[in-house]
């Protein structure tokens, strides 16, 4: 990773694509979440890939993400009205026009299976990566505290700092670790 981001021509801190590419980076790792942005700033030199393999220590590992969708649902009602209400909400949500809407106003991949087969939709090159790197190379996501982005987004911007050395690579990892532990350990 050192030799990755140790130069700010290579690495920018932070995932928003339309302030990465201001500049003169070459990559930006982020999500189908910051397509659009990506697609506007880089028009048609935009592209994406599921994350590289590493090899350490002999050993070749895919690199894993955090995999997640976005879910709707509807309390049972007593009320006949107000069930009625939340189930036409949520049928709204999930059908396919208001899911392609979505897609065509963010660039989110759609749940609906009509609208994931769509033309526009099938051959969307984020949305391809995003199922290049399958669920088997990705943990579901679940919800995480800001601090928890706040602490991983540290790692790269100490690791840019420092000299690179194994010492000062393991003592920012460390750091790392002990802040997630205080997140998960309360």
């Amino acid at each position: 990773m050192y030799e990755l981001i140790k130069e700010d021509t290579v690495f920018v801190d932070g995932s928003d694509a339309s302030v990465a590419f201001d500049g003169n980076a070459a990559v930006c790792v982020s999500g189908t979440w910051d397509s659009n942005a990506a697609k506007t700033k880089l028009g048609a030199r935009f592209g994406a890939a599921k994350l590289p393999q590493v090899t350490v220590d002999g050993d070749t590992r895919q690199l894993g993400c955090f995999f997640g969708c976005k879910l709707l649902g509807i309390k049972p009602q007593t009320d006949a009205l107000k069930g009625a209400y939340v189930t036409n909400l949520a049928q709204y949500f999930s059908a396919k026009d208001a899911q392609l809407a979505r897609y065509n106003s963010n660039g989110w991949g759609p749940s609906n299976l009509q609208a994931q087969q769509d033309e526009a939709v099938k051959a969307d090159v984020a949305l391809g990566a995003l199922n290049a790197q399958t669920a088997a190379n990705s943990v579901m996501q679940g919800q995480y505290p800001n601090g928890w982005w706040t602490a991983a987004a540290t790692i790269a911007a100490n690791l840019q700092k420092s000299g690179g050395t194994d010492a000062e690579i393991r003592t920012i990892l460390s750091t790392y670790a002990g802040s997630i532990d205080s997140f998960i350990n309360g």
